[in-house]
């Protein structure tokens, strides 16, 4: 298809000149008539304005002979090259260097002197005649023995001291305190005993003396041993009798704790095999023989007779 205003050859079919971009309008061959570039027939007489594609539509004959159009071949176009990318600038640090740093190095840390710090643990020292030591800081050093410092191991022996000052062991007592003990005890209980004994039993004492009538003084011996039982038994369930106390001396269970009723019942009922066959023998060498000095009723009840 020929340009009107410069005379390029164009495509069939093409609405635009390639040369200078005018309109372009073709004319039927058949009748003249001017018609838009887009109709492939003339609207007046029918005749096909393109050439038909073998590949998309069977060939048609026209209803009229048209004559033969010369076909030329059409340049191809070279598609425009995009524009090029704009380029990216990045906005320059102004302003100076940082100033390089001057003097000597720093020196390096110097090493410490002096003795390694000491471990938050130190075993304690033992003996094996004895047991642990009690722990060092309160007036024992770190390798005194038990034996060295009067104390035995008990059954809290090498344990941390619960608070500054403690005692870190116990101090078990043995036959001469707890005899001195029971001798005060006696005096405290067995003055006022006697006192009541004699107001109640007075009479019947005397006629028993008189006569010789020994199964007068049962009455007045009961009394005074549920007497004597009832003070041991309360005041040994809270830690000791008066004279225990008077001497410094107190009765615990294993942890530590007042006996209680029930320790303290079983203590002073098994006072019975103690005191076999007579004077407190079988007790005595029962304290003698223990390295806590617990007599037979200790061993049962589970306590201990030691200092405050």
């Amino acid at each position: 298809m020929k340009c009107a205003d410069c005379g390029a050859e164009n495509a069939e079919g093409s609405k635009f000149c390639g040369q200078c971009g005018a309109r372009l309008e073709q004319k039927c061959p058949n009748c003249g008539e001017t018609v838009p570039p887009s109709n492939k027939f003339c609207p007046s007489c029918g005749t096909r304005l393109t050439a038909p594609s073998t590949a998309a539509e069977p060939a048609a004959a026209p209803p009229s002979v048209a004559p033969a159009q010369t076909i030329r071949p059409v340049q191809p176009v070279a598609p425009a090259a995009p524009p090029p990318a704009a380029q990216s600038y990045s906005q320059p640090t102004y302003g100076p260097p940082a100033p390089p740093s001057y003097g000597p190095p720093p020196p390096p840390a110097a090493p410490a002197y002096g003795p390694p710090p000491a471990p938050a643990y130190a075993p304690p020292a033992y003996d094996v005649r004895s047991g642990p030591a009690p722990a060092a800081g309160y007036g024992f050093s770190a390798t005194s023995t038990a034996a060295d410092s009067g104390y035995v191991a008990g059954p809290t022996a090498g344990l941390a001291a619960p608070w500054p000052g403690a005692q870190s062991a116990w101090v078990y007592k043995g036959l001469a305190p707890r005899f001195f003990a029971l001798l005060i005890d006696g005096i405290i209980v067995g003055l006022p005993s006697y006192v009541l004994v004699g107001v109640l039993f007075g009479d019947q004492m005397g006629r028993a003396l008189a006569y010789g009538d020994t199964a007068a003084f049962a009455g007045p011996y009961m009394l005074m041993m549920v007497i004597s039982l009832a003070y041991t038994l309360v005041l040994e369930a809270g830690g000791g009798t008066l004279g225990k106390r008077i001497l410094g001396m107190k009765i615990v269970d294993a942890q530590g704790n007042k006996p209680g009723f029930g320790k303290s019942l079983v203590r002073n009922l098994l006072r019975i095999v103690d005191a076999l066959p007579f004077a407190y023998l079988i007790g005595i060498i029962a304290v003698a023989s223990s390295q806590t000095k617990q007599r037979v009723g200790d061993k049962a009840a589970g306590t201990f007779v030691v200092a405050k």
